[in-house]
């Protein structure tokens, strides 16, 4: 008896495994049996893991802070010349239509500084302009965005040792910790000059809560920046300058927007704030041979300065 409940088990069984069988069938055609191993993916690091500087990174952040600082007071006792550029190009390559904006800054007879509007060129632009809005709006970006106060809003990555032109830079990452309506702040990257301690480049773009800081109806967001060593401590403002397109993919044109500052002159009797000269990093340049130098390769923008090391550091 126990046989035959055992068969019937069996043969019970077997019908069901048969039904599911041809009702699996019936949904949807067999499939191979022997499906290939996929390949194992290996992912390369975008870049490789950054060096160790020579100073911890906190450190060159601090230093950097305080020449912002001291950047940030010199600044108001200076003139200087400020142009704007924006140049549309052709087919070509060349340009086809520029507008220009300049800014004097002058001084008044009680002393105080006070910016005027210098000549202004006729436009030969066709598709763009230099409203004044965006000469407000560039007016409004930081100039020293970095000074003490300012460096706990920041996270500040370092990355690397590199040479620019002359100088050899420390390279930091930053992002904006936080973001607010009424104040903009940069996110990209920065050098350091590795003896003063200052910014002496940067590229990036200018962040708000309500996102990427727009001028007007102008296409222009990352900008990268350069300074000039003046009156021998400050590393001041000294180009920036940015590319993109106005228009559609099918009519597209090329436009440049270039920021100079030039002309810095220190205002009669001011009392510049000195620079906190920290011990620099590493030996100082070592003393030119006397066979001739080879010649150094031109930058890549030929209108914009070259970073190049003060003398007698």
């Amino acid at each position: 008896m126990s046989i035959l409940r055992t068969c019937l088990k069996l043969a019970s069984a077997t019908a069901l495994a048969a039904c599911f069988s041809i009702s699996s069938a019936g949904q949807s055609p067999a499939g191979p049996t022997n499906l290939p191993v996929p390949p194992e993916v290996v992912r390369l690091p975008n870049r490789p893991a950054p060096e160790t500087p020579p100073l911890p990174p906190e450190e060159i952040i601090k230093r950097f802070g305080q020449y912002e600082d001291a950047l940030s007071l010199a600044f108001g006792s200076f003139t200087y010349r400020r142009t704007i550029r924006l140049e549309e190009f052709g087919p070509d390559g060349k340009a086809s239509g520029r507008g220009e904006a300049v800014m004097q800054m002058t001084v008044d007879a009680d002393g105080s500084r006070r910016p005027r509007p210098g000549a202004r060129t006729a436009s030969t632009l066709r598709f763009a302009a230099l409203e004044p809005d965006v000469l407000e709006i560039i007016s409004q970006m930081p100039v020293f965005p970095f000074a003490t106060p300012q460096l706990s809003k920041y996270d500040f990555v370092y990355q690397a040792s590199e040479r620019v032109d002359d100088l050899t830079t420390f390279v930091f990452r930053v992002t904006p910790r936080q973001v607010s309506r009424t104040s903009a702040y940069f996110s990209g990257v920065i050098w350091v000059d590795d003896r003063d301690f200052a910014v002496v480049k940067s590229y990036g773009k200018w962040v708000t809560e309500t996102g990427d800081v727009k001028l007007g109806e102008l296409p222009f967001n990352y900008y990268e920046s350069y300074r000039q060593y003046v009156a021998g401590k400050y590393w001041m403002p000294a180009y920036t300058r940015s590319d993109s397109f106005l228009g559609s993919r099918d009519a597209r044109v090329p436009v440049r927007l270039i920021i100079r500052w030039e002309e810095y002159k220190p205002l009669p009797g001011a009392d510049l704030p000195a620079i906190n000269s920290a011990s620099p990093v590493g030996p100082p340049p070592a003393a030119p041979s006397p066979a001739a130098p080879a010649p150094a390769a031109p930058p890549i923008d030929p209108d914009r300065p070259t970073l190049a090391p003060r003398q007698g550091r």
